[in-house]
């Protein structure tokens, strides 16, 4: 059983309320305030060259945002193994057009799972 009374309780209810409309308010506020949405400039960010730090080989990879184009025609091949290698060539090759899918096979698995890693964290998206 609980001691407060009908008034104390009446206050949080009423506490709570406000809690809740002024998070709403501000929802509003924010809403209101965001840019509307321009693709051009979301097409200018993912062709920008982006650069991590690869603690595992002490290096820095430049490499580039895949679009859903690239994303679509990754999501094709089934084998784990080989969508990652496509994966890491296409974002590297974008920056360093030199870079040749034959030597993204050449280096060893855990430097390209640990590039990998570096660039797009969480790859549950890369499983089947």
């Amino acid at each position: 059983m609980s001691n407060i009374t009908a008034e104390q309780r009446q206050a949080q209810i009423k506490s709570r309320t406000d809690y809740e409309n002024n998070i709403g308010r501000k929802e509003d506020e924010r809403r209101a305030a965001a840019d509307l949405f321009n693709i051009g400039e979301f097409i200018a960010d993912a062709e920008m060259m982006r650069e991590v730090y690869v603690k595992e080989i002490d290096r820095r990879v430049q490499y580039q945002k895949l679009n859903l184009g690239e994303n679509s025609e990754l999501a094709k091949i089934k084998d784990i193994e080989l969508r990652g290698q496509k994966m890491l060539y296409m974002m590297l090759h974008k920056v360093d057009p030199e870079i040749t899918e034959e030597q993204i096979i050449e280096i060893s698995g855990d430097v390209a799972a640990a590039i990998l890693t570096a660039i797009v964290g969480d790859q549950t998206f890369l499983k089947d």
